[in-house]
């Protein structure tokens, strides 16, 4: 992102008990090509010895030939420490408020059901959408180079992983693929109004079943004995709620067996819960804050899950990266366009008859994109193009 000594870099971000430590960092960074020294300075006032300033060669990213190449424990590895940056980045961007700073902001996860290799070929496409995103940065710093315009610091985090499949765990209803399908259709309604939007997002639990069953038919009780804590009543409250807002829909019923004469209903979501820009825009900054904090908690719950079940980097064509960028209003505009664009994509594929209603050879995959603003932008003068 700018040029910077080890000495300016440890005051700025720490890094171990000394600065000793991080020029150490720095000479192995030099040593194996991912920075380059690109001249030293005298520091202010003439005092003390002059700095080597340096830049990064290039982003620290694996491509899909090296990442194959890796053993699957490395890679767990390396997984767990991008996660553990890309929380780092989202947790610094809420602290410093520019998270949903900006109403074009982009932010969504949402579960797709596909045969394997249907499912590897989404997260090739999303590997597709990150190069693209790093070749708008790269048109964005020539214009930045040739204009007064203010950067914009703007992180963008991709995923793509296999999430373990929940079997066992749903209704067991015969319906016919097709049935369902078309029970789907008729009863998905037009975009939801912001106060249904408002609704289902600030609340966490009623976000979390309209996420459970985008995925699979469930009753209150099976989305009970799911989440592990919330009571059945208190979820069949807001499956009646989020049936009459249209977010999810009743398609049928089972008495009988060990339910002593009661009914169970069982439910799917009509859509996942997604705001567009105009309903976003009309939310309240703290309505805003609560849907994108419920949001990114929802996404990191599905990480937990696939860590613990050893799904996440099950596929060698999983996809998961982030990264800074300086862009100008252009530049941030084209991202943005990007990641909705895929994510668009990946809604029109959720609504197919398989994602509908998965087949026991179907692959469950999570997907999460996000494009946000982040805090300490730096000033034009410290912004080298290359």
């Amino acid at each position: 992102m700018r040029e910077m000594s080890a000495t300016r870099f440890f005051e700025a971000f720490g890094g171990g008990t000394s600065k000793n430590v991080v020029h150490w960092h720095f000479r192995q960074l030099v040593a194996h090509g991912w920075l380059r020294k690109v001249r030293t300075e005298k520091r202010k006032g003439g005092r003390g010895r002059p700095h080597d300033v340096y830049r990064a060669t290039e982003l620290a990213v694996l491509g899909p030939e090296d990442w194959k190449e890796l053993p699957l424990a490395i890679r767990s590895t390396f997984s767990q420490r991008t996660l553990e940056q890309l929380r780092e980045q989202v947790d610094a961007a809420f602290a410093g408020e520019t998270f949903d700073s900006r109403p074009d902001r982009h932010l969504s996860w949402i579960p797709v059901g596909l045969e394997p290799e249907r499912l590897a070929e989404k997260f090739r496409a999303m590997t597709s959408c990150f190069e693209a995103v790093l070749e708008e940065h790269a048109d964005a710093q020539v214009r930045l180079g040739c204009s007064n315009e203010e950067p914009i610091l703007m992180t963008v985090a991709l995923a793509g992983f296999e999430s373990p499949r929940l079997d066992n765990e749903g209704s067991g209803m015969p319906w016919p693929v097709q049935d369902l399908a078309e029970s789907h259709r008729a009863h998905c309604p037009e975009i939801p109004s912001l106060m249904r939007l408002a609704k289902v997002f600030v609340d966490p639990l009623n976000l979390k079943i309209v996420a459970a069953l985008n995925f699979d038919t469930m009753s209150p009780s099976q989305l009970a004995a799911r989440f592990e804590g919330p009571s059945i009543a208190s979820i069949d409250r807001r499956c009646k709620l989020l049936t009459e807002l249209g977010w999810i829909f009743k398609v049928g019923e089972k008495t009988g067996g060990g339910r002593r004469g009661a009914t169970e209903n069982f439910y799917r979501a009509t859509r996942p819960a997604v705001f567009d820009a105009e309903h976003w825009e009309g939310l309240s900054p703290v309505a805003r804050r609560s849907a994108s904090g419920t949001t990114v908690q929802q996404f990191w719950e599905k990480v937990a899950e696939a860590l613990s079940a050893e799904t996440f980097d099950a596929s060698i064509d999983r996809h998961l990266s982030w990264c800074p960028l300086l862009v100008d209003q252009e530049g941030w505009s084209r991202v943005i366009g990007l990641l909705e664009e895929f994510f668009a994509a990946l809604m029109a594929t959720s609504q197919e008859g398989c994602a509908v209603c998965p087949d026991p050879g179907t692959a469950v995959g999570t997907f999460f994109l996000a494009g946000f603003e982040s805090p300490r932008a730096p000033s034009l003068d410290q912004l080298a193009v290359f």
